[in-house]
Parts: structure tokens; sequence; C-alpha cells
């Protein structure tokens, strides 16, 4: 690649102008120094060597600032902004696998992702009814000034609940004996499903 140089009989100044703009950038946990590029007459000034770059309030998100300062030959010294952007986190909501019926409340949700915060469902639903259940859900991370909420849908098919009735038949039994001298009496009625039966059963008087 051919070298890039610049005759340097005169102190050059560095402007505003001779530097770009510096694009917003996404919080990632670190403290954020975007290069930043300056050209002069064409010439595209380096770090360390034409100039020094100090940043600062560049850890969180909001406008951090860096500092250029010519050095070797190039003098002045221009402040840049560049703003800092939250990051969204990669949230998988999970719900237990099994078959839901109508009536179910709301299955218990919980995240898989690599952020701190809390999940939960959100919506007016509170019970699940036949058919697709649309599920909206909501992430909220634990750090909020540098973290984006997260918001999803899980589909939850319900089934209609099956109700089986059981009749019973109850049978009652009533016996009656009489006895006398001359004969026995035996009448037994049984009452099922409005049935009845009677039998008499007579005994003649025995003489000795």
């Amino acid at each position: 690649a051919p070298v890039e140089f610049m005759l340097k009989s005169d102190a050059q100044q560095i402007k505003n102008e001779h530097i770009a703009e510096i694009a917003d950038v996404t919080y990632d946990y670190t403290e954020l120094m975007p290069k930043v590029e300056i050209v002069i007459n064409g010439y595209k000034l380096q770090e360390e060597i034409d100039y020094t770059a100090e940043y600062a309030d560049n850890l969180n998100v909001g406008t951090a600032t860096v500092s250029i300062t010519g050095i070797n030959g190039f003098e002045g010294t221009v402040n840049k902004t560049f703003k800092i952007l939250k990051i969204k986190p990669d949230v998988e909501a999970i719900i237990p696998d099994q078959e839901y019926f109508e009536g179910d409340a709301l299955p218990e949700i919980s995240a898989s992702t690599e952020e701190n915060g809390v999940i939960k469902w959100v919506g007016d639903l509170t019970k699940l009814v036949i058919g697709t259940n649309m599920l909206e859900w909501l992430f909220t991370p634990e750090d909020t000034e540098n973290v984006e909420s997260v918001t999803g849908v899980i589909e939850v098919e319900a089934k209609a609940t099956t109700t089986t009735t059981t009749e019973s038949t109850t049978t009652t039994t009533t016996t009656t004996t009489t006895t006398s001298k001359d004969k026995e009496t035996s009448v037994t009625t049984t009452s099922k499903d409005k049935e009845t039966s009677v039998t008499t059963t007579s005994k003649d008087k025995e003489t000795s």
C-alpha cells in the first residue's frame, strides 16, 4: 500500500472541519473509544503520531466526548461528541412443555438470557381460552440505564375441557315378618327403579 506523508514546514492547525463526524455506538459494558478520522490537505492523520485522543463519559449510555490534540507539527485541540445507545439483549421466553386446557392459569414463564432482569406476562388475559392464545411478555433488565426492555409473544394452544358424568342407582330393601299361631307370613318389598315385588309365604298350622 502507498505510504502517505506530508511535508510539515509550518505547524498545521487541526480544525473541526478536518474531523469526520463520529457515528453512534452501542453500549457493550466497556469503555467505548471509536476511532476518529482526521484529514488535512489529503493527508490522513495517525493517532499517537500526529494527534492524541482522550475520551470522557464513554462508559454508559448518553453523550460521550473525545478531545483531539495535535502533536509533532500539528496544533490545536478539538472536542467531538458521539452518542452511546442502549443495547438490546437476546431474550428467549420459556414455558413448560405440556398440554394446556381452557380455563388454565397462564403458564409459568422464565427467561433465557445473559442479562439480569425480570420477565412477566402483560395484557388482560389471565386464563387460557380454547384454541390459540397469543400471550405477550415483557422482560425488564436490571440495568435500565444501558439496556433496553424486550417484549415478545408466545403462542399457546389450549384444548377444550372434557366433563364425564356418572349416574348411580340406589336400591332400598324393606323386609317385614309376621308370625302367628295359625300361620307364618313373610312379606318382602323390593324397590328398584320404581319396580315393586311382593312375596307372601304361608305356613299352615301344625296339628298333633
